[in-house]
């Protein structure tokens, strides 16, 4: 806590972002009807609306009950599912330590609607990530 009763927030200089934005690769979520997520290693599923990570099922993170589960309800409901290709995660430096970081985008009706950024210590962003804070630099 500071002074004022607030939490302490780490922080950087404006001038030296952490994390520099680029487009994602547009084939990078699939419907899991059209990929071999189930055998390849280079895919997750999670649910379609899944922003805390807790849905997200990576099949070496899971026990073969867990995964068994997780393959049986999105052949049953693959319509509430995606297929991610998996990504190495980048870590940032933050004074409790290194943190994993997941920028999230919201999107309505396939548009761009806000953003959303989570930091965790181990790789897969999930409830117990902390939010960040998401500031932008307008383009000159």
């Amino acid at each position: 806590m500071s002074p004022q009763g607030g939490v302490n927030q780490p922080q950087t200089s404006p001038s030296s972002p952490l994390v520099h934005m680029t487009r994602c690769d547009p084939n990078a979520s699939r419907d899991p009807r059209h990929v071999s997520w189930s055998c390849d290693e280079s895919w997750l599923v999670k649910t379609a609306v899944c922003n805390t990570g807790d849905t997200v099922s990576i099949r070496e993170l899971m026990t073969a009950k867990q995964w068994l589960r997780t393959r049986l309800s999105v052949s049953l409901t693959s319509n509430q599912w995606v297929a991610q290709r998996r990504f190495e995660s980048v870590t940032v430096p933050t004074p409790p330590g290194p943190r994993h970081v997941c920028v999230g985008v919201y999107t309505v009706n396939g548009r761009t609607a806000g953003a959303y950024v989570r930091l965790a210590e181990k790789p897969l962003i999930d409830f117990a990530a902390v939010d960040a804070a998401l500031l932008l630099e307008k383009d000159d």
